[in-house]
């Protein structure tokens, strides 16, 4: 079984040790990216199967870091993480490049479905 690589773009850390602690059920390499520079850094020297994206992060958001990934990998399952809930901000997430969206504060079952919806064939 190959190993699964998820990226985690999130700038607060108990939002991250949250995450983290709810993917701990999955047999995943998690990496974390505190801004949206360190995003594409990580995702261009690294082999990522997810990307977990936090919208409101500094130096660049995460807007952005989906458009600039999406023009190098049209595959890769991004999915947004945000506390802007409104329909708008969901499809300005979509509209970006991302594939899916979860509002914030993030379900733990609806982070899980997530995972096994986009991962499914990778995970077990």
């Amino acid at each position: 079984m190959e190993e699964i690589t998820i990226l985690i773009a999130e700038d607060e850390d108990p939002n991250f040790l949250y995450i983290e602690e709810v993917l701990s059920c999955f047999r995943i390499n998690i990496l974390r990216a505190e801004n949206g520079i360190e995003v594409i850094e990580k995702y261009k020297s690294n082999k990522i199967d997810f990307i977990l994206m936090d919208i409101n992060m500094p130096k660049m958001n995460g807007y952005e870091a989906a458009a600039k990934i999406r023009k190098l990998d049209k595959n890769i399952p991004i999915i947004a993480q945000t506390a802007f809930a409104m329909k708008e901000d969901r499809q300005k997430s979509l509209d970006s490049g991302c594939t899916d969206y979860l509002a914030k504060p993030i379900n733990r079952h609806e982070l899980r479905e997530m995972i096994d919806k986009y991962l499914c064939n990778k995970i077990i």
